[in-house]
């Protein structure tokens, strides 16, 4: 499906010139209603804990145009910017609530329409890193790609301005409760696939991690690849980079689905997810 929405090229000149200069765009495309991050240099897969998958924008912007793709740029904790993502807040005419506005107000930074058209992302850079979401409000700083159109007010100043402190106030007001912070550690050995489920099910971020064992992708932002991904990082710790047991442990869970056996060039969806993991959990070890 072309991710630039209804058929047409999105204005990419309009993207600030300070993000073009960071060397972490991706491209993505749109796959059963789930937005798919790409490598823009081999159309694989791309990651926010995979750098060797994003590419600088003149790359990503190539492929977008070339292929009919999106573009995304991910939040990293090495850059100082963070992203608010205003779901479902912009109604056919552009009118906007009450509530929204009071939003753009505080935050005053760069803002463009998401691909659908009917969401806002205000851009700004913050001193004080931030993941957390509630109904309609997600703010990103780190671990996290955002869809970028560049579809924003020509007459507007293309700085992304600096907002520690109306982050702060926006954090204050929407977000009483903070994301469940998932830590992945490694374990002895466990012969038994019963053991792993029970370590995972009844330890530490137990719950995040019986929401993933029984399929609820909520707790990922309702995104099933950040969920498959953080569950097989998880399962590469504890298996010793098994792929074999790997894959069989994740077939035991709720978030099977057809795409998982889609061919990703030689490999299926899932095993390209299996190896990332394992290539991700040998980086860390060293």
């Amino acid at each position: 499906m072309n991710a630039q929405e209804g058929g047409e090229r999105q204005p990419f000149e309009r993207v600030p010139a300070e993000l073009k200069e960071y060397p972490q765009w991706v491209n993505w495309r749109v796959d059963s209603e789930q937005k798919i991050p790409m490598n823009p240099l081999t159309q694989g897969n791309a990651g926010v804990t995979w750098p060797n998958t994003w590419a600088p924008f003149a790359q990503a912007y190539q492929t977008a145009q070339r292929d009919e793709l999106g573009l995304g740029f991910v939040l990293t904790e090495d850059d100082p910017y963070t992203c608010v993502d205003l779901d479902k807040c912009v109604g056919p005419k552009g009118e906007i609530s009450t509530d929204t506005r009071a939003i753009l107000d505080l935050v005053s930074g760069w803002v463009e329409l998401s691909p659908s058209g009917t969401g806002l992302h205000i851009w700004v850079q913050n001193a004080q890193p931030v993941n957390r979401r509630t109904k309609g409000i997600e703010v990103y700083s780190s671990k996290r790609w955002m869809t970028v159109t560049g579809r924003s007010n020509p007459k507007l100043s293309l700085l992304i301005p600096e907002r520690t402190d109306e982050i702060a106030q926006l954090m204050e007001h929407h977000f009483p409760d903070t994301l469940v912070a998932v830590e992945f550690t490694p374990h002895p050995h466990l012969p038994d696939d019963d053991d792993i489920w029970q370590c995972l099910l009844h330890g530490r971020n137990s719950s995040f991690f019986a929401a993933l064992y029984q399929g609820d992708t909520s707790v990922c932002y309702h995104d099933h690849s950040r969920a498959v991904i953080l569950l097989a990082n998880q399962l590469a710790y504890m298996t010793n980079c098994d792929a074999a047991r790997m894959k069989r442990l994740l077939y035991q869970t709720g978030l099977v689905c057809e795409k998982w056996e889609e061919k990703r060039g030689q490999q299926t969806w899932i095993d390209y997810q299996i190896q990332d993991a394992i290539s991700y959990v040998a980086g860390k070890r060293g």
